[in-house]
């Protein structure tokens, strides 16, 4: 029982009907503290213009004693109590009553909280006294009155607020409910509530959350499934013939055959270790620091120069416009970049065809455009180049592991510019590459 009260005191909905009781009860206080001096005035007002009526009446009888039994008898039927003391002590005032009286022969005593009122004069050798009859019954009426507003608004209040509150608290939740759900490992979750305020933004974005939650574990998943895929292949070609080696029969040209099958798968093994690891670390880099200054047009050339085995057993030819370029950036990683798209345009070149580069700048950016005249891209290919381990169709299959343009774009990110790609099937491929100057 302590468990679930301590709970509900921490609920949004009963702070909110606590604040709101509070509220309408100090209002009540207030608006009762403001509206009392209102009323004396008003019960002032009426006992002087009373008295001063009593009065005039008096001065003006010609039988002051049957005048006076008449305004008694008068009073009495319009609510009024009129009395006449001789004696000023009969009157039980206080010395300062008193003083008041002598100076003024007339005061008036508003004792609303001792549920009395009056008025008080001297009139020749008398003293007369005049004073709500009902006045306490109004002051009880008024204060019974006062509670029973203060409580049916109470109830309405809370009745009403009640309702927004569950109309409110409902999605939230849901809310609660779904983020269990998605701590629990279950991001295939969708929170069906149309709102257009602030929680209706909150479920948007929640719902955005759990989606891309969900892309990102498909993407994990996927990952290691194409990694142990990767390299389980060059693994069983090793394991494969390095069985095969144990055969004393085998010639020494087919041995040395075998030595370079798993020379090769080796190697491929170890660009997939590499391009695998390089990948891990830029994905847990947020920006690259410590930027240098170095020149984009010679970084390129080193890049053709480092890759000429490669261009030169296809014949291909470079088209080059380079101009003198400076860029602050990091520029090993940079030069990953040339190397895997170049390396990729001579991969999916035609022999003896030509490959474009040039590179130009605004005041704004440096670009850098490479294109070739190979195979090119549909569609399909072109929205998921990007994607880790993607390969294309078929004709692309053995011609590397699918991650170096995972690796070009997430270093163009954290270079803060943009890379895109232009292709036409069995045409072209041009790449795009944008880097800002800072």
């Amino acid at each position: 029982m302590t468990k679930c009260s301590r709970k509900l005191k921490n609920t949004i909905k009963f702070k909110f009907i606590l604040a709101l009781i509070i509220s309408i009860i100090v209002g009540n206080i207030i608006s009762f503290l403001i509206l009392l001096p209102y009323i004396d005035n008003k019960i002032e007002e009426v006992l002087t213009n009373r008295y001063e009526v009593i009065v005039s009446e008096l001065k003006n009888a010609e039988n002051y004693e049957e005048k006076l039994d008449s305004l008694i008898d008068t009073c009495e039927k319009l609510g009024y109590i009129l009395t006449v003391n001789k004696n000023i002590d009969e009157l039980n005032l206080t010395k300062f009553q008193k003083k008041k009286l002598s100076e003024n022969n007339k005061f008036i005593c508003l004792l609303s909280k001792k549920t009395r009122a009056k008025a008080v004069g001297k009139i020749q050798d008398t003293y007369i006294t005049i004073e709500l009859k009902h006045f306490s019954d109004l002051e009880f009426f008024a204060a019974r009155l006062n509670k029973l507003i203060l409580f049916i608004n109470i109830l309405i209040c809370s009745i009403i607020i009640s309702f927004v509150i569950r109309k409110m608290t409902k999605p939230i939740e849901k809310l609660a409910d779904a983020t269990n759900e998605i701590s629990a490992g279950n991001f295939d979750i969708n929170i069906d509530i149309k709102s257009n305020d602030e929680i209706g933004m909150l479920v948007e974005k929640f719902n955005s959350m759990a989606k891309e939650l969900k892309n990102i574990e498909y993407m994990q998943t996927d990952f290691i499934n194409n990694v142990s895929h990767e390299f389980k292949t060059p693994i069983a070609a090793i394991a494969g013939f390095a069985t095969i080696l144990k055969n004393t029969k085998l010639s020494e040209e087919e041995r040395t055959e075998y030595l370079d099958i798993i020379s090769d798968e080796a190697s491929r093994l170890s660009e997939l270790s590499s391009n695998i690891l390089t990948l891990s670390k830029l994905d847990n880099i947020d920006n690259f620091k410590d930027n240098k200054k170095f020149f984009l047009d010679e970084q390129i050339r080193k890049t053709i120069i480092l890759l000429e085995k490669q261009w030169t057993n296809k014949d291909i030819s470079f088209n080059l416009n380079l101009p003198s370029i400076s860029y602050y950036g990091k520029e090993e990683y940079l030069m990953q970049v040339w190397i895997n798209l170049i390396n990729n345009a001579i991969k999916f070149s035609k022999e003896n065809s030509n490959i474009d580069i040039c590179c130009y700048r605004n005041s704004e950016y440096a670009f850098v455009k490479i294109k070739d005249y190979g195979l090119g891209m549909d569609e399909e290919t072109k929205k998921r180049a990007f994607h880790k381990f993607y390969q294309g169709d078929s004709s692309r299959k053995g011609e590397g592991y699918g991650l170096g343009l995972s690796i070009c774009k997430r270093i163009i990110d954290l270079s803060k510019g943009e890379i895109h790609i232009d292709s036409e099937l069995g045409r072209y491929t041009e790449i795009l590459i944008r880097l800002p100057y800072e």
